[in-house]
C-alpha cells in the first residue's frame, strides 16, 4: 500500500477507488480523510448496503497526507502571509517595506507523521511604506453590513463598535453594532449594523485614535462610504395578511372597514418596515 491509499480493512465502501474514505481510520500511514472538496463530482459514490442490499449515495473524502490537506495548507499560508527576511527584502513589492517585529513567527515545516506544524522566528512583515489606512467602505447587498477595505491585514483588539470607532461614528452605526475581521481576508473589516443605524452612503467611519489602537498596526485613518451602494441590493419583502375578498357595504354605510396587517414582514436591509 502507498501513502495516501485507503485502508481496505476499514473502507469496504468502494473497492474501485482505493483513496476514497469517510473517516481518518480508513487511511494508512500519515494520511487523513480530507473532505474539504464537498459532496460533488468524484466525491459522490454509489454503494451497496450489505444489510439491505439496496444502493445508496455516499459522500467521500480523499486519503491525503496531513501536510497536503487543504485546511493545513491554508493555515500555513495564513501564518506566513507577509513574512519577510530583512529590511532590504524586495519580495514585499512596490509601496511596501519589511518592518521588523520581535515576536514574528513563521511556519518552517510540516510533519505529516506527527501531524504538526513547526514554527521558527522571522525578521518581520511586509507593511505599507506610507502607513496603514482604511481605503473604502461598501454597503453589503442586504444592507446589514459595511465592508471596510484596509491596505493591510489587521487584528481587532475589541469587537464592539464603540471599541473601534469614535463616538460620532458609533452613534450612526446604532446600538449593538459590532465589528469583526473577514475569516479569509484579514484586510477586510465587517461592520455589522444594528436596526437603528442611521449612517448614509457618504457617512464617515472614524477610527478611534487611542493607545493602544483598536486595530493592530496602528490604523488611525478614516474610511468614507463614497457613494458605494450595494452591488445587488435586495428589495424589501412585505408579508400582508387580510381578507382576499370584499363584499358590498351594508345599507346606509359609505365605506367598508378593512384592516391589512403587515407586522409579519421581515426587516428590510436590517431595518423594520414602516407604513
Amino acid at each position: 500500500m502507498k501513502v495516501g491509499q485507503a485502508n481496505p480493512n476499514g473502507a469496504a465502501f468502494n473497492a474501485a477507488d482505493s483513496a476514497a474514505c469517510t473517516k481518518d481510520a480508513q487511511c494508512l500511514g500519515s494520511s487523513v480523510c480530507d473532505a474539504s472538496a464537498g459532496c460533488t463530482g468524484a466525491n459522490l459514490r454509489t454503494m451497496c448496503n450489505p444489510v439491505t442490499g439496496l444502493d445508496s449515495v455516499q459522500c467521500y473524502g480523499r486519503c491525503t497526507p496531513f501536510c497536503n490537506v487543504s485546511a493545513v495548507v491554508a493555515e500555513t499560508a495564513l501564518y506566513n502571509r507577509g513574512v519577510c527576511s530583512g529590511a532590504n527584502d524586495a519580495s514585499c513589492g512596490t509601496g511596501f517595506a519589511c518592518a521588523a517585529k520581535a515576536t514574528c513567527q513563521q511556519v518552517s515545516s510540516c510533519n505529516s507523521t506527527t501531524r504538526a506544524l513547526s514554527f521558527s522566528s522571522c525578521y518581520g512583515y511586509c507593511r505599507p511604506s506610507a502607513g496603514a489606512a482604511a481605503l473604502s467602505g461598501q454597503l453589503s447587498d442586504d444592507g446589514t453590513e459595511i465592508l471596510v477595505t484596509l491596505n493591510l491585514a489587521c487584528q481587532l483588539l475589541g469587537n464592539s463598535a464603540a471599541a473601534v470607532f469614535d463616538r460620532d461614528t458609533t452613534r450612526t452605526l446604532g446600538a449593538g453594532a459590532y465589528v469583526y475581521m473577514d475569516a479569509v481576508n484579514a484586510s477586510i473589516m465587517h461592520v455589522a449594523l444594528s436596526p437603528g443605524a442611521t449612517i448614509g452612503l457618504a457617512g464617515r467611519l472614524g477610527i478611534q485614535q487611542s493607545n493602544p489602537p483598536p486595530l493592530v498596526d496602528s490604523l488611525l485613518n478614516t474610511a468614507v462610504l463614497n457613494g458605494n451602494a450595494p452591488n445587488n441590493p435586495q428589495p424589501p419583502l412585505a408579508m400582508i395578511s387580510g381578507p382576499n375578498r370584499l363584499g358590498a357595504a351594508c345599507a346606509g354605510a359609505s365605506a367598508i372597514g378593512i384592516t391589512f396587517d403587515g407586522r409579519a414582514s421581515p426587516p428590510s436591509s436590517n431595518r423594520q418596515l414602516t407604513s
